[in-house]
C-alpha cells in the first residue's frame, strides 16, 4: 500500500473501488486518520466481496469467470453446474468451447475474436451447451471482458440463462404459425378484421385468391368486399348483419356467393366474433372466410341424388304394389325388421306397414300364420330371407306352406337374395314369392285325375282279367264237372237195370257237390257274402284259408282287438279288398313261400300289416305302370281316411302297412 502522505490527491485502487484521500482546500491528511480510513475501507471491501460471493453462488442464473485466451473456467457457480450436468471440479478442468455444442462453436469463436478487437466489452449471444449426458440446452450468455494491465483482454465474466423453455415455445409457435398458414392454404381460409366504425378491413395474405380477384387488387375497405358479393345475396347478408348488431349477437355466421373476375360464382362462408362498446355499438368483427364451393357442389349433388333415389324408390314401391308378388325386405342382417309389398300384406292378412318378420321381437312378430315344410313348422332361421341374410348367398326355388289360424293353407314359391353394403357386408335381404296355391291344387287335381284314369283302366283290365279267369275256371272246372254230370246222367238214362243206374248216382252226387263248391268259391271271389253276414274278421280268416290252399303259399293271420266288432260296410269292404289285392300281388309277383298278416285294433285305429318273404322290388319301381295295384291300394286307404305305406328291397321281401281311423264305429254298425 502506498504512503498516504506521498502526495495530495492520492488514490487507492482495490477491486475496482477508488478512495480519494485528499481534503478540500489541499490540506494535508493526518496519518492516523489515513490509517483509520484504510482500515475502514478494507472492511468495506471484505463485506462487499462476501456479498458478491453470496450473490454469485446463490444466483438463479449461471455465472462464470474464464480466461479470455484459452476459455478455461476460473470460477463457476452451482447453477451453471446444474445447467451443464458437471460438478464444479469437472467444469474447472474444461473450457467454454468444451461444453459448447459443436454446431455453435464457430459462432462462439467469432464472437470472442470480435471482442478481442476492441469491440464493446459487453456482448450477448444465444447458443447451445452440450450437457454431460449428451443432451443440448439453449442458453443466453451475457459476457463482459475484463482488461489486463497491458491493456488487452485478460478474462471475461459471463451470466448464463437457461432459455430452453422459451426456445421450445418459439419453435412451437413457429410450427403453429406454419401449420396455420398451411391449413389456411389447404382449406382456402382467410382471416379478416373489420373496423366497423371506420369501415377499414384487414385481410390475411392472398385474400384475392379466395374471391377470384387479381393479386393485390383487394382494397382495405368494406365497399370493395360488397362489390364482390352477389347482389341478391348482399341484401340478405346486410340485413342479417344489421339484425345481429341490433340484438348484440357475439357470434355471427353466414353463407353467400361472390362473383369472380371470370364471371363464375363461388360459395363463401364467413364466421366471426363481434365486439361492442359500453353503449352497445358494434366496434369490430374479426373472423375467417372459407371457400365452401366444393361442399356446396357436393351438397347439391347429394340433394339431386336423394331426389333421384327417392323417385326410384317411389317407382319401385309403385311396381311392388302393382305386381301380385309377395315381396319381403329385411332392413338388418338379423332380419329383425321386415317390410313387405301390398300383395304380401294382403296374403298374410296383416295391416300395411306391419313387421312381417318371424325373427322380430315377440311383440312385433306376426302370429296369425305358421310357415310349414313337409308337415313341420319352420324356425325363423330356416326361412329363406333369413338364410340369405345369414349366409350372404342367394336362396332359390323355395317352396313352403303358410298355415293360418283358421286352418286355411297358402302355398308359396320364390327366391331370396342378400343385400350388401359398399364394403360387401350383408346389411339385409330381399325375398320375392308367388302364391302357387291354385296351381298346386290344379296340379294335384291333374295328378289325381291321371291316377284315377289309370286306376279305372287298371280296374277295367282287372275286371276283364277276372272275367277271363272266371270263364276259364267255369270252362275248365265247373264246365268239366257239368259235362261229366251230363255224361253220367246219360249213362243212367241208358242203364238197363236199376242196379246199374244206382251205381252211377254216388259218383254223380260227389261231382255235383264239387261243382257247387267251385261255384260258391267263384261267387265268393265276386262278392264275399260272408263279409256282410259275419264281419271282417271271419271274412279275412276264410279268405286266407282258401288262399293257402289255392296258391300253395303258407299264410298266417293274427287278429288282435277286433273280435266280433263290426265296422261300417265301407271300412270292411275297403280293408278286405286291400288285403285281397296285396295277397294277389304276392301270388303273382313275389315268388314268396310264406306271408304273415296282422290286424291290430288299438286306440280307435286299425292297423293291418302284410309281410312276405318274396323277391321284393326297388322303391323306384312303385312309379312304373306295372304297380298300379299298389297305387290302387293307396287310393282305397285314402278313401277310408287312412294311409298306406309300402317298404321293399330287392331280395328282402315286402312290407305293406295300412292304418285307418275307426273312431265312433259302434259294434254292429252298418
Amino acid at each position: 500500500m502506498r504512503d498516504p502522505s506521498a502526495a495530495a490527491g492520492c488514490r487507492i485502487e482495490n477491486s475496482g473501488l477508488e478512495l480519494d484521500l485528499s481534503r478540500r482546500g489541499g490540506e494535508p491528511v493526518d496519518p492516523q486518520d489515513a490509517a483509520k480510513g484504510m482500515s475502514a475501507l478494507q472492511e468495506a471491501l471484505l463485506r462487499s466481496e462476501d456479498r458478491f460471493r453470496a450473490f454469485f453462488e446463490s444466483s438463479a442464473f449461471g455465472a462464470a469467470r474464464a480466461e479470455f485466451k484459452t476459455g478455461r473456467f476460473l470460477e463457476v457457480n452451482g447453477t451453471l453446474c446444474e445447467m451443464t450436468g458437471y460438478s464444479r471440479g469437472e467444469l474447472l478442468e474444461r473450457t467454454l468451447l468444451d461444453i459448447t455444442h459443436p454446431d455453435d462453436r464457430p459462432r462462439t469463436i467469432q464472437s470472442l475474436q470480435e471482442q478481442s478487437r476492441n469491440t464493446p466489452k459487453f456482448r450477448h449471444i444465444e447458443k447451445r451447451f452440450l450437457r454431460q449426458d449428451g443432451q443440448s440446452v439453449w442458453v443466453h450468455v451475457a459476457k463482459h471482458v475484463v482488461m489486463g494491465e497491458q491493456g488487452g483482454p485478460e478474462s471475461f465474466a459471463a451470466v448464463i440463462i437457461d432459455v430452453s423453455a422459451s426456445k421450445k415455445s418459439e419453435h412451437r409457435l413457429a410450427n403453429n404459425l406454419n401449420e396455420l398458414r398451411l391449413s389456411q392454404e389447404v382449406g382456402k381460409v382467410r382471416t379478416f378484421d373489420w373496423n366497423i366504425q371506420t369501415n377499414e378491413v384487414g385481410w390475411s395474405a392472398n385474400a384475392e385468391e379466395l374471391f377470384g380477384l387479381p393479386p393485390n387488387s383487394f382494397g382495405g375497405n368494406v365497399e370493395h368486399w360488397r362489390q364482390c358479393v352477389l347482389p341478391s345475396d348482399l341484401e340478405q347478408l346486410e340485413a342479417r348483419m344489421a339484425d345481429a348488431f341490433t340484438r348484440g349477437i357475439l357470434d355471427w355466421r353466414a353463407e353467400y356467393r361472390v362473383v369472380r373476375a371470370d364471371g363464375l360464382m363461388k360459395w363463401i362462408e364467413s364466421q366471426a366474433k363481434i365486439t361492442y362498446d359500453a353503449h352497445g355499438r358494434p366496434l369490430r368483427m374479426f373472423g375467417i372466410s372459407l371457400d365452401i364451393n366444393e361442399r356446396k357442389e357436393a351438397e347439391e349433388a347429394l340433394r339431386r341424388s336423394e331426389i333421384e333415389a327417392r323417385a326410384r324408390a317411389d317407382e319401385l314401391a309403385a311396381i311392388l304394389d302393382a305386381v301380385p308378388t309377395m315381396t319381403f325386405i329385411a332392413h338388418d342382417p338379423a332380419c329383425l325388421k321386415m317390410t313387405s309389398s301390398r300383395a304380401a300384406y294382403e296374403q298374410l292378412r296383416l295391416p300395411p306397414g306391419a313387421n312381417t318378420s318371424k325373427s322380430a321381437p315377440p311383440r312385433e312378430r306376426p302370429a296369425n300364420f305358421r310357415p310349414m315344410k313337409d308337415g313341420r313348422e319352420l324356425s325363423p332361421e330356416e326361412l329363406p330371407v333369413q338364410r340369405a341374410a345369414a349366409t350372404g348367398q342367394a336362396i332359390r326355388d323355395c317352396e313352403l306352406s303358410l298355415l293360418f289360424d283358421d286352418g286355411s293353407v297358402r302355398e308359396i314359391f320364390g327366391h331370396a337374395v342378400p343385400l350388401l353394403d359398399s364394403h360387401g357386408a350383408v346389411r339385409g335381404a330381399v325375398g320375392a314369392f308367388v302364391d302357387i296355391t291354385a296351381r298346386k291344387r290344379v296340379d294335384e287335381l291333374i295328378i289325381k285325375q291321371e291316377i284315377h284314369r289309370q286306376l279305372l283302366e287298371h280296374e277295367m283290365l282287372g275286371r276283364e282279367e277276372e272275367r277271363r279267369r272266371l270263364a276259364r275256371e267255369l270252362h275248365d272246372e265247373s264246365g268239366q264237372m257239368l259235362a261229366s254230370l251230363l255224361a253220367g246222367l246219360q249213362t243212367i238214362e241208358r242203364a238197363k237195370t236199376l242196379k246199374a243206374a244206382k251205381g252211377k248216382v254216388a259218383a254223380l252226387r260227389e261231382l255235383t257237390s264239387s261243382a257247387i263248391r267251385e261255384m260258391s268259391r267263384l261267387a265268393q271271389d265276386l262278392h264275399p257274402i260272408i263279409l256282410d253276414d259275419l264281419g271282417l274278421a271271419v271274412a279275412l280268416k276264410n279268405y286266407v284259408s282258401g288262399y293257402s290252399e289255392l296258391h300253395g303259399i303258407q299264410a298266417e293271420l293274427n287278429i288282435i282287438g277286433l273280435d266280433s266288432r263290426r265296422l261300417t260296410q265301407v271300412l270292411e269292404r275297403g280293408l278286405y279288398r286291400i288285403l285281397q289285392e296285396a295277397l294277389t300281388n304276392v301270388a303273382r309277383h313275389a315268388h314268396a313261400k310264406s306271408v304273415s298278416l296282422l290286424v291290430n285294433v288299438e286306440e280307435e285305429r286299425l292297423r293291418m300289416t302284410i309281410i312276405d318273404d318274396g323277391c321284393g322290388f326297388a322303391a323306384v319301381e312303385l312309379q312304373s305302370p306295372g304297380h298300379l295295384g299298389c297305387q290302387g291300394m293307396r287310393e282305397r286307404a285314402a278313401m277310408l281316411a287312412g294311409e298306406l305305406t309300402i317298404e321293399s328291397e330287392l331280395g328282402r321281401g315286402t312290407r305293406i302297412t295300412v292304418e285307418v281311423p275307426i273312431a265312433n264305429q259302434l259294434p254292429g254298425s252298418r
